[in-house]
Formats: structure tokens, sequence, C-alpha cells
């Protein structure tokens, strides 16, 4: 049943191995063809058991309708990524083999982290995760800010992995288990629920800090602008996909801890974070930057669908589907905003000031038209893809209830509209003779322009017609209990 994840391992050390034998420009293309291989292989095997049925509930590893869905999310991330880390980092000169098999590995630690209850496992697919994203963020091994970006990302998640480890020890002490469904099924001793209630926290402020939630987001836009294009657009989606994941599946069990405010702590992280990201996003010129706050901001919108599963202290399956669709939709428009920008930094400077911007449309309409859609999508304008990832995560808060968070959701999106088509009249108003008019002419190599057509398709395609991955992402979540699957699917 763990099928997929086991194509994406094998195919890891394949790429690691053949990457030490092949050498060279042709060697980066057969690496680069092997692991889209693996990626299309694994990808085409979780939509066949998602298709079929074939589920297991009863291992380490759950592979249910929930951690299909996030597979089949986090491949079709990889497979774009891989892609982006071919044609960018290539033109910068740093195409390394290892690239490659650490993007592998990392994915491998995504699906672990999305397909079990255990803690010891999550913990095992959260480090082999972000020991492999560490050093795809300082890969640029000659440019100070990849070092500094790398070097934060790496002292703060070890900081956070401890608190983590910290945590599921607390845990094991008051309930005496490591698996959250057997947590389910027991009642814990009084004396214990102090020590519960303290597990629980640090748990979540572990998820708080991989999803970028205020207050723990201070080290998202520092390791953004460092990190390559490519890298950061693999971290602000497919990270941010694998953590939250791991949180829905999570929270079932917190939701039952005695006296445990839990309502209260994800409504103070839904509201923080959309205002923080989006009010610090307004002040922003670097293109990096700014989308580093704005991936705050839209953590705090799926937040938003978190809270909706979860509100009045119980699970609401009807409401999961909500923030796995805006994981979807939001992965569209960020990757291929990053490819654009990718496109758009000539240099080994990696140029990504709003001002180099300014006159895009006449230097190179395709890519200004591209990314003048992800910006737009971004802000939550139909027909694209961001109105419906908002309008369904919102339907769901409403229907729990939670006005309030719906409130601040739609009036922190009208201020982001401000920030995102500044982007936009840069690009057509901006005027030949200014800093940005006298940029060359940027050039996005076919595999690039790839990816951003995919990602401009699905943006626009599942803003108009958007009932498929909205019903299959419903259905996702509906079925993501064990107890659920021995029912009858839709």
């Amino acid at each position: 049943m763990s099928l997929p994840l086991d194509v994406v391992v094998v195919t890891a050390f394949l790429a690691l191995v053949f990457g030490l034998i092949f050498k060279g420009r042709g060697g980066r293309r057969f690496l680069l063809v092997l692991s889209l291989s693996g990626l299309s292989a694994a990808f085409g095997a979780s939509f066949w058991l998602w298709r079929m049925r074939l589920f297991n509930t009863d291992s380490l590893l759950i592979v249910d309708p929930f951690a299909y869905f996030l597979y089949l999310l986090l491949l079709l991330i990889g497979f774009l990524t891989l892609l982006s880390h071919h044609a960018y980092l290539e033109k910068q000169g740093i195409d390394y083999p290892e690239v490659y098999p650490l993007t592998l590995f990392s994915l491998s630690g995504m699906m672990v982290m999305v397909s079990t209850t255990h803690l010891l496992m999550f913990f095992l697919g959260l480090e082999v995760m972000s020991l492999a994203v560490y050093v795809l963020v300082g890969i640029k091994r000659r440019d100070l800010r990849s070092n500094e970006g790398a070097t934060k990302y790496f002292i703060l998640g070890a900081l956070v992995a401890g608190l983590l480890i910290y945590g599921i020890s607390l845990f094991y002490g008051a309930t005496g288990q490591l698996d959250l469904r057997l947590v389910n099924a027991q009642a814990i001793n009084p004396p214990f629920l102090g020590l519960w209630r303290t597990a629980v926290i640090l748990i979540l402020t572990a998820f708080a800090f991989k999803v970028a939630a205020v207050p723990f987001h201070f080290w998202t836009p520092d390791v953004y602008e460092g990190a390559p294009h490519s890298v950061t657009g693999f971290m602000a989606t497919a990270v941010k996909a694998a953590a939250f994941g791991a949180l829905l599946r999570s929270l079932n069990a917190f939701v039952k801890v005695p006296d445990m405010p839990l309502d209260q702590i994800l409504a103070f992280l839904c509201i923080a974070t959309m205002i923080v990201g989006n009010l610090i996003a307004l002040y922003q010129t670097n293109i990096k930057r700014m989308l580093a706050y704005s991936s705050i901001a839209h953590a705090g919108y799926i937040l938003v669908g978190v809270a909706a599963a979860f509100a009045s202290g119980r699970l609401h399956p009807e409401s999961l589907g909500a923030p796995l669709f805006y994981l979807l939709a939001y992965a569209f428009m960020t990757l291929g905003a990053f490819a654009v920008a990718a496109a758009v930094a000539e240099d080994q400077d990696d140029r990504a000031d709003i001002a180099f911007y300014s006159g895009l449309a006449g230097r190179s309409p395709k890519l200004a038209a591209a990314m003048a859609v992800f910006m737009v999508a971004l802000t939550g304008i139909p027909p694209t893809v961001g109105f419906a990832g908002k309008f369904f995560v919102f339907r769901e808060a409403l229907n729990q209830g939670l006005m309030s968070l719906v409130i601040v959701g739609v009036l922190m999106s009208a201020v982001s509209a401000y920030y995102y088509l500044r982007v936009v009249v840069a690009m057509y108003f901006g005027k030949e003779g200014e800093e940005g008019g006298r940029l060359p002419i940027p050039r996005a190599g076919w595999v690039l322009a790839t990816v951003i057509f995919f990602c401009f398709l699905g943006t626009l395609y599942f803003g108009v017609v958007p009932s498929h991955p909205i019903e299959m992402s419903s259905i996702s979540g509906f079925t993501f209990l064990p107890k659920a699957i021995t029912q009858a699917l839709p």
C-alpha cells in the first residue's frame, strides 16, 4: 500500500548513485529524466490506489484517501520543482547533481509526515524533509545570502526539533502512547493532564513553525530571500502542504484534551498570521520577500479552514476538504509566480526587486501576462483558483459560525490587493526610462516555460471549473479517519 513512497525512495537512491557516476551536463539531464520518471510512476500509483480504494490503516504508515490526495499534491509540486531546478539552477551555474536526490528525499519525508499518526514516525519524516531542505536552501555555496538563509533555517529548525522531541517525550509520559489513534481510545488520568497540555503546546509550536504561522514566522523572509527561486517555491508549497497535512491528522487527538482552549489558539494563529503577513508585505520592495510574507498570509487563510474543520472542540469531516483544496490552489499560484521570478532573474545576483519588473510587459509580454494572472489569483479575484480556494475556506468557516475569522480574512484579502497589483502596475505601466526599463529581455527556456504554462493553465482552469478537485478533496477529507474507511465511498 505504500507503493508511491517506495518508488520515491528507490528513485532517490538511484539518483544519488548515478549522480556519482554520470558527470557533466548529460549526466544532469539523465538525473532529471530519472527523477521525473520516478515521480510520474509514484503519481500514477497514488491515483490508481485512490481510485481503486486500496487503503491500509493498520500500520505505522496510514495510506487512506487523505494521504493519497496529499501524495498527489506533493508529487505534482516535486515534478514541477525538478523542472524549475533544471532550468533555473543551470542558468545560475549551480546545477549540482545532488539537487535531484535531495529533492526526492525531502519529498519522501513529507509523504511519511502526512501518512502517519505515530509521533516518532512523524519526527523521522520531518527530519528527513528538513535536512534535505536545509542543504537545498544553501545550495548556492558562494552566495552570502544563501549561506545566511541556510544557517538561520538550520539553527531555528534544530531548536524547533528539540521542542518537538521534548513535547513527544512529555506526551508519552502523560499517555503511555506514541500513536495518536490509541490516545483517542483511552482516558487520561487527571494527574497527567497538565503534562498532556504542555506536550500539545510544544507539538503545536513545531507545526506553527513549519507552516510559518505568526509568531513563529520570523525565519521566513530571510530564508526565502536567500534560497534559489526554485527552492523557495518548493518550500512555500510542498513544505507547507506536508506540515498542514500532518497538523490535520494530529488535531483530531488534540481536540480531546480537557480544558485545552484549542479553538482560541487556532483563532489567534489565524488572525495574527493573516494580519501580520499582509501588513508587512505592503512595505516590501523585493519580490521574494513580498512572496514570503504573502506565504505567511496564506498560511493564515489555510488555518481558517483548519479552524473550521475542528470548530467547537470536535472534528467536522465535511470541512476537511477546504484546507486541502486551498493547498492545491496555492501550489499552482505560487509555483508559477516563482517560476516567472526565476525567468526574470537573468544573472547570478537573482534580481528580485519589484523595480526590475517595471516595463516587463514591453520586454516579455508572455511572462508579464502569466505573472499578472498569478498576482490576481493570489489576491483572490475571480475567475482564478485563488478565488475558488478562499470561497471554499470562508464558506466552511461560516458554516461553523467562525464569522470573525471570515471578516478578518476578507479585509486582509482586500489589503493584499495593493502589494499584488503593484507588481502588475509596474509591469504594464512602468516607463522604459526608469530603472527596470533598461534591463535585458528575460528569456525562459522551454523547460521553465512549460512550468509557467502548466501553472498558468491550472490557475485559470481550476478557477473556472473547480468542481472536480473540490469533490476529490472533499472525499479525501471526509474519509480521513480510519474508522470511515470501512464505509462506502462516493
